[in-house]
């Protein structure tokens, strides 16, 4: 959604787009890390006045009334409102997009409903049920993302091989896997005590970056041995 913001400001060529990416970056990280750093800050510091919570919905909630009473509330309301808005309409239209790019069958406008009505069937599930079930998949999905995005830094070092991408990416999906099933909470029996004792960084939920290291080091090995593009 922001390339396609900067694109239509007038910006097509990829070294101009992506110099007004870094500058938009350069401005919504901080101030995102300020937002989410206070948010931690209030988490942290509200248990002695409304308990533990489930999630961060009521702590939020009743943070707000102890501040700033029931105006309070009503100001978190239109916040969260105006915050959520905007992230579902920018979810919902890159989605659309992408889909009607990527399979040509039906207008935008019909992904856009699709997308919306499921959103908000899952969403009737409720936060809780919402996160808890989203868990797995993102203890899954992130490793590989980060791996994939590291790649696409280094993609000119690298020859842009898809050697190197498949040697990484498939010993990160392992241990992607692994987490994911283990935050879903499925007992994978002697695996589970083979993996914490032997694979570095484990105890830190960060065991699959010693996986992405070795399979970038032998993509890079494939790359050296078969000089052909494969």
């Amino acid at each position: 959604l922001v390339i396609k913001a900067v694109q239509a400001t007038g910006f097509s060529e990829p070294s101009e787009v992506t110099r007004e990416v870094y500058k938009s970056s350069f401005i919504a990280a901080p101030l995102l890390a300020v937002i989410y750093i206070f948010i931690a800050k209030i988490g942290a510091e509200s248990v002695s006045a409304i308990g533990i919570q489930d999630t961060g919905a009521p702590i939020l909630a009743e943070s707000a009334k102890i501040f700033f009473g029931q105006a309070g509330a009503m100001l978190l309301s239109a916040m969260v409102l105006l915050a959520c808005l905007t992230t579902s309409i920018g979810l919902i239209s890159c989605c659309a997009y992408y889909i009607k790019d990527l399979t040509g069958k039906f207008h935008y406008i019909t992904w856009v409903v699709i997308f919306t009505i499921v959103s908000y069937l899952i969403g009737l599930f409720g936060l809780k049920t919402i996160i808890v079930s989203t868990i797995p998949v993102l203890m899954f999905i992130y490793p590989i993302c980060v791996a994939l995005v590291f790649l696409i830094f280094i993609d000119k070092f690298i020859g842009r091989r898809r050697c190197v991408y498949a040697w990484t990416i498939g010993l990160t999906f392992i241990m992607a896997l692994y987490n994911g099933l283990q935050t879903a909470k499925i007992a994978l029996g002697g695996l589970d005590e083979i993996i914490n004792n032997w694979v570095p960084l484990q105890s830190y939920g960060l065991g699959w970056i010693p996986f992405a290291i070795v399979g970038f080091v032998l993509g890079l090995i494939n790359k050296w041995i078969k000089p052909v593009r494969i």
